[in-house]
């Protein structure tokens, strides 16, 4: 295998990467892609050595990863109407990472997410309430999307008369950063990704004149800092509510959608997970480890060093594949198959390592825990199309799905 013929932007790498990222785990555990002019790193020891090596392996990527994926002068035509991208959150490092976090992490506590749940659950229960047994329906469009960034509008407080801006440059976020689109996409996904600065835009500067109990608020007003770092100005308040949306919507809703693919391909699961909390809890970080919403992360190296004996050169763009290193065997036997009685079976790297370790974990588990309750309690597994396949959303940054046409039966009794 050479590295030369390694295509990970290929739109059949995106129906099924794992066959070629186990031949890379195998073969070139590190390689140096010209495809993207980037490192790849693809087996789990080599991919936990680098995220939590935040000095030499720098979360401050995102620049140098947009020029990669949108080169073309339209697009950043486009872009220039919107807000640059700030170091907030998972693109900072050290000291101003720890700052945003802190101001993010009140709402993400146990205390808090308790609060939350049952604004959640009503959420779901409205969702389910819509969805007509009997016909055909895209169970990511009406039933994940929906849950998703209806959650996180209300985790940001933005009101849900907006949804449909947030979720369309939430999507063009993540097209940026590595779909496969043409250039008439890219400048879309910028239009919609640039109204979607502006409304964040909007809801802060009312904040700071309407203050209220919800993360816009406190993003809005932020503490003083006392370390001499960099204060929260308007662009770094953009970027860090953007982020809360986009990493809570476009993952959970990932998971969510798996999760019910899962469920559909083989209904004998209920029996364990219907009336187990535990075992749909495990259920769920196998489904995680299995098919993980995002797939790569990024990272810039500060200085000349080595990765497994590979040199890597101060400034490349490292891509870590937290895929690959999920389906590693020297960590998890027979790693293709979906076992939910593991014994690591929270030991995938979905939620990323380290100093980045993703801040709503928790969240997102609730999340999805009470979707798949609340459906599970009136629909028996659903039927997949057999028409229709479910499809793959086109990007190998993330492993969601896109369309997952179903229909669905109303469970005896209810």
């Amino acid at each position: 295998m050479e590295a030369s013929s390694v295509r990970l932007r290929d739109p059949e790498f995106v129906k099924d990467p794992f066959p070629i990222l186990d031949l890379l785990r195998d073969k070139l555990p590190v390689f140096r892609s010209d495809e993207f002019n980037a490192v790849v790193v693809s087996r789990y020891d080599d991919v936990v050595a680098v995220l939590k090596d935040a000095e030499t392996f720098s979360s401050q990527w995102i620049h140098k990863v947009r020029a990669i994926f949108s080169p073309q002068e339209s697009v950043r035509k486009v872009l220039a109407d919107g807000y640059p991208d700030d170091l907030a959150l998972i693109w900072a490092d050290g000291a101003d990472h720890s700052y945003h976090a802190d101001i993010v992490r009140p709402f993400l506590t146990a205390a808090a997410l308790k609060l939350m749940e049952p604004t959640v659950r009503e959420i779901c229960q409205e969702v389910v309430d819509q969805l007509e047994p009997g016909v055909e329906v895209n169970l990511v469009e009406q039933f994940t999307t929906p849950i998703a960034i209806n959650t996180m509008c209300a985790f940001v407080g933005v009101g849900r008369e907006k949804v449909d801006i947030v979720v369309e440059g939430a999507d063009a976020e993540i097209a940026l950063q590595g779909a496969f689109t043409t250039e008439e996409q890219c400048v879309e996904y910028a239009r919609q990704y640039v109204a979607f600065q502006h409304l964040l835009a909007d809801e802060l500067e009312d904040r700071k004149a309407n203050p209220k109990d919800d993360l816009l608020t406190a993003i809005a007003n932020p503490p003083d800092r006392d370390d001499g770092g960099k204060v929260l100005d308007k662009h770094l308040q953009i970027s860090l509510v953007k982020l809360a949306v986009i990493a809570g919507n476009e993952t959970t809703r990932g998971l969510i959608s798996q999760c019910l693919l899962n469920i559909a391909n083989d209904p004998s699961v209920l029996d364990r997970i219907s009336n187990d909390r535990a075992a749909l809890e495990s259920f769920i970080e196998e489904t995680l480890r299995v098919s993980p919403p995002v797939m790569i992360s990024y990272r810039i190296a500060t200085r000349d060093t080595e990765i497994a004996g590979f040199p890597v050169k101060e400034g490349e763009v490292v891509i870590v594949s937290t895929g690959a290193a999920n389906h590693d065997p020297s960590k998890f036997t027979c790693p293709h198959d979906h076992n939910i009685d593991r014994e690591n079976v929270r030991r995938h790297l979905s939620f990323g390592f380290g100093a980045h370790y993703c801040i709503g974990f928790g969240l997102a588990r609730m999340e999805t825990r009470l979707a798949l309750e609340t459906f599970l309690e009136r629909f028996d597994p659903p039927i997949l199309s057999k028409t229709h396949d479910p499809e793959r959303y086109p990007s190998f940054l993330v492993y969601n799905l896109h369309n997952l046409p179903a229909t669905l039966r109303v469970k005896s009794g209810v």
